[in-house]
């Protein structure tokens, strides 16, 4: 047995806790040891569903919690730093649009890499894509020993096909802002690789910033200027699947 959760939080909606779980634990009281079986949700798309290995699984409720919400007035407003409600509510709005304005971004960017991807082949050095797949492996190494041999099998050639793209997509990406002469300045670097450090709740000196924090905030601006500069040159206006658009 692996323990993945130990004394962890859980939300029993439908949008915070997959359907297997909810049926699992609802109804039950705190004590409780509740035994299943992990099920991949219906609503995940195919590819996920085949890949998705069914666990036995063993939850004990340690407690249980109903949450207490405040009243929404402007002394609630104030408190998470809005003058009223209806700036609150303005302001919760355009951090909503924004949200879903950067995730359609992120999908057109997703696009142009399959693009790439399938329009420029070459080969690249064994040694660089094994570079950065032991790079990845690091960040899910808990998870991969709790892998049986058959999964560990899998999760390797999976990480290998994604790390060979990963590298092959920082190639063509740099040889597209060298070819259209892209502008990257010190500045633009420099905060990105602040806001990178904010968000791992990393403290670090923004005059002083580690050479791998500067590295990767660097190859993530090569990326996205490259992204966006193939976006604003395509002969296409809206997102379509990769699968049916051969060409930008």
């Amino acid at each position: 047995p692996q323990k993945v959760f130990n004394h962890g939080r859980f939300e029993g909606s439908k949008s915070r806790m997959a359907q297997w779980m909810q049926n699992l634990v609802l109804g039950a009281k705190t004590g409780d040891q509740l035994e299943g079986v992990s099920e991949a949700d219906a609503d995940a798309s195919e590819e996920e569903k085949k890949e998705f290995v069914p666990k036995k699984v063993r939850v004990t409720i340690h407690k249980v919690e109903i949450a207490n919400l405040p009243e929404v007035n402007d002394d609630f407003a104030k408190k998470i730093g809005a003058p009223d409600v209806e700036a609150m509510r303005n302001s919760i709005k355009l951090n909503l649009q924004h949200r879903l304005e950067e995730d359609a971004k992120m999908k057109r960017r997703e696009i142009v890499n399959d693009f790439l991807i399938q329009r420029y082949d070459f080969e690249l050095p064994l040694s660089l894509i094994e570079t950065e797949r032991d790079h990845r492996k690091k960040e899910h190494l808990s998870a991969y020993e709790a892998l049986s041999e058959e999964e560990k099998k899998n999760f390797d050639e999976k990480l290998f096909i994604e790390s060979s793209k990963s590298v092959r997509i920082f190639y063509l990406a740099r040889q597209i802002v060298r070819d259209a002469k892209l502008p990257i300045s010190q500045n633009e670097v420099q905060n990105e690789a602040i806001q990178f450090a904010r968000e791992k709740h990393l403290h670090v000196d923004p005059a002083n910033l580690p050479k791998e924090l500067f590295a990767l905030a660097l190859s993530k601006i090569i990326l996205f200027k490259a992204q966006d500069y193939v976006l604003s040159n395509c002969t296409i206006d809206k997102v379509l699947d990769p699968q049916e658009s051969q060409t930008l």
